[in-house]
């Protein structure tokens, strides 16, 4: 299983770490033909002067993290909305990356299984801040 999860690490902040950095280098240009829907969506998100880099620095930044193994639950934590958005994107607007948007939200669960335990504080439902005091039990 340990070589499961170096592949998934390897596979999955390899293509994050690729397409955060084409925000900067280009490496490969937005098709030509697009639904309608779609572009105008993206041509929103451009407008907005922000969301690509934004996306892109988070893309990258949760990349490495996942790539390198230093950080790998906070970099799929950070990873999270993107997913969605990926998910999203291409569900409702551009069904035509469906199929390897899939793969990526499986090889996404699939390291937030094998790092659960880190995870174990954040889904913590009563969790208290440090300086809220424990009630200890009277008997």
């Amino acid at each position: 299983m340990h070589y499961a999860v170096w592949f998934a690490r390897l596979v999955l902040g390899g293509i994050f770490t690729f397409f955060g950095l084409n925000m900067f280098f280009r490496f490969v240009e937005p098709p030509a033909e697009m639904p309608a829907a779609a572009l105008a969506f993206l041509d929103a998100l451009t407008a907005t002067g922000f969301m690509h880099q934004l996306r892109s620095i988070v893309e990258l930044a949760s990349g490495l993290m996942i790539l390198t193994g230093i950080g790998t639950p906070l970099g799929l934590t950070l990873l999270a909305p993107v997913m969605v958005h990926i998910v999203l994107y291409h569900h409702y607007l551009d069904t035509n990356g469906l199929p390897f948007t899939y793969f990526l939200v499986g090889l996404h669960l699939f390291l937030a299984y094998a790092y659960g335990s880190a995870f174990r504080g954040m889904l913590n439902p009563t969790a208290k801040p440090r300086w809220v005091k424990r009630r200890r039990l009277r008997r």
